[in-house]
């Protein structure tokens, strides 16, 4: 998918694959998206017109209400011996995190590389707030 046009033709499948971001600009027929969806449509008539998804994982885990919140909680009752500097560690890595792009992505990595069989135990009891 070229997303800089924001459209690919597929000939093979016979398909006119669109991003979102194309597909929404194409609804105002002033713009320049519109004219050149309309030649596309013109130049390929029995194409079928599709809207481009990304392929998820079907084996992916989610952890949706993993917030940090709950991270220092469950690290306070998993750390009781040493929870002072297991919750320093959360917020060192934190700081560390803000200054990049998915901050919340790479503290969620940390904690579940370092605490996610405890973590998935959790939920498998149905304990976890998720």
């Amino acid at each position: 998918m070229n997303y800089a046009r924001g459209f690919e033709v597929k000939a093979p499948e016979k398909q006119i694959v669109l991003t979102k971001d194309f597909a929404r600009k194409v609804s105002d027929i002033t713009s320049a998206e519109y004219t050149t969806f309309m030649n596309l449509r013109a130049a390929y008539p029995t194409f079928a017109v599709m809207k481009y998804t990304i392929d998820q994982k079907k084996e992916r885990e989610h952890y949706g209400k993993l917030s940090y919140k709950v991270m220092a909680t469950l690290i306070a009752e998993w750390e009781k011996d040493n929870a002072k500097a297991a919750l320093e560690e959360l917020e060192s890595k934190k700081r560390e995190a803000e200054c990049c792009d998915g901050s919340y992505g790479i503290v969620k990595k940390w904690f579940l590389g370092k605490y996610g069989k405890q973590y998935n135990n959790l939920r498998a009891t149905g304990n976890a707030n998720n």
